[in-house]
């Protein structure tokens, strides 16, 4: 009998695959943990791209809209100059009396100096916005996924209740102003306490103009339109999901005021410009006499002997005192636009943090030291040499003039591209 069952057992082969299945399950567990890590630093890096263009992308485009307002505001001042102008030209011609030609020129000065100053105000103003703008766009699409407060969590903190004292009526009424965030008939406390926990702090800090976001003054820097902008910006948003009193509740660097670099999760955006648009004045002088001046000394100087050629200096010496005694008057805004526009990019960074997750049987990481960053620059630029802010020399054209002066004001002239110009 024993040797009967001694010879069954040699030949017994029931469990023997199970120790390999064990094996090939270990490594297809790892595997499917390493594909799942991948993935996650994949779609950061998507995330953080898709932030890096868009908020390049929206900064530029901003500036291109200021440059067109420039440009009219250009053409503005050329048609008020012209018509300061030609007061003044009567007076020369005795057609009006001294007195109401001077009175006219100086009102018309002090209102374009006005109207530049305002330009130049609002050449900071350009950037600042910009910026804003960028840190906007940057930070919707940055792939922020922090979960707003549950239900119970909003119970607690609003209400101080629980979903297991309250009747399926009231819970039902309570559900609903949880998903609206706002509950009509409370006071205003509690309607603040509402919108708090019922979403998340992102779109708060997203919504909120006076408290911790990302124009704060005193964290990032002073980016509010009309103020001079840093020629860096960075601001950020982290958040983080603790257990308090036995609940994962929700923490976040907007509500707490702490830095966002101390949580589990962030966002980070820095924005990188120019401070202003160095715009300068274009003056009647620029738009007339410049142009007259030099065809005259070129006219005497081939046309005359070289002993006789000083003639045509004489004269552009005469003009030149006309142009500063009598077209000084400011007729435009112009800039060098090739310098502060193609050459001025707006560069936005951004950059996803997450803190990484030992699990036991893998260390979830993502990216080095937990950081996935992407950064894009782009520019406003004209696409053809003609665009510029400057107003047009046809402004002058009288048959333009008498036929069709809408045809003076072309807005074409002064409208520029938006181009995203590097991704990496």
């Amino acid at each position: 009998m024993f040797i009967n069952f001694s010879a069954k057992k040699i030949h017994y082969e029931k469990g023997q695959i199970f120790p390999f299945l064990i094996a090939v399950l270990v490594v297809v567990i790892v595997m499917v943990m390493i594909t799942v890590n991948l993935g996650q630093i994949g779609v950061f890096k998507t995330d953080v791209s898709n932030a890096a263009d868009a908020g390049a992308l929206a900064g530029a485009s901003s500036l291109s809209g200021a440059l067109l307002g420039f440009g009219m505001t250009s053409d503005n001042m050329a048609g008020f100059g012209i018509t300061t102008t030609a007061a003044v030209i009567l007076l020369l011609l005795r057609v009006i009396t001294a007195i109401a030609g001077i009175l006219i020129w100086i009102a018309g000065f002090i209102k374009q100096m006005a109207t530049y100053y305002m330009a130049l105000g609002n050449g900071r103003m350009a950037w600042s916005s910009a910026k804003k703008t960028a840190l906007q766009y940057a930070f919707q699409n940055a792939g922020v996924d922090e979960p707003r407060s549950s239900f119970e969590d909003f119970l607690r903190k609003v209400y101080g209740l629980v979903p297991n004292a309250l009747s399926p009526e009231e819970t039902t009424k309570k559900y609903k102003i949880y998903l609206d965030g706002d509950d009509a008939l409370a006071d205003d406390y509690t309607r603040r306490k509402i919108k708090t926990y019922s979403q998340s702090g992102f779109s708060r800090f997203m919504e909120n103009e006076n408290k911790k976001g990302y124009w704060n003054e005193g964290a990032f820097g002073a980016i509010d339109p009309g103020v001079t902008a840093p020629v860096i910006v960075t601001s950020g948003y982290g958040w983080s999901q603790k257990v308090e009193n036995g609940q994962l509740s929700n923490f976040n660097s907007f509500d707490s005021g702490d830095s966002y670099y101390s949580h589990q999760n962030y966002v980070e955006v820095k924005v990188t410009g120019t401070i202003m648009y160095p715009l300068e004045i274009y003056t009647m002088g620029d738009m007339v006499l410049g142009s007259i001046r030099n065809a005259i000394k070129d006219f005497f100087d081939k046309n005359l002997p070289w002993w006789l050629s000083w003639i045509g200096t004489i004269i552009a010496w005469k003009l030149d005192y006309v142009m500063v005694t009598l077209f000084v008057l400011p007729a435009g805004l112009k800039m060098d636009t090739q310098a502060n526009t193609t050459n001025s990019p707006i560069r936005v960074e951004v950059a996803r943090f997450k803190r990484n997750s030992n699990l036991g049987l893998w260390n979830f990481r993502y990216g080095k030291d937990g950081k996935v960053s992407a950064a894009a620059t782009a520019h406003a630029y004209p696409e053809r040499a003609l665009i510029t802010i400057s107003p047009s020399s046809d402004i002058l054209d009288l048959t333009k003039l008498l036929g069709n002066p809408s045809s003076l004001f072309d807005t074409t002239r002064h409208l520029f591209e938006t181009k995203l110009i590097s991704t990496f």
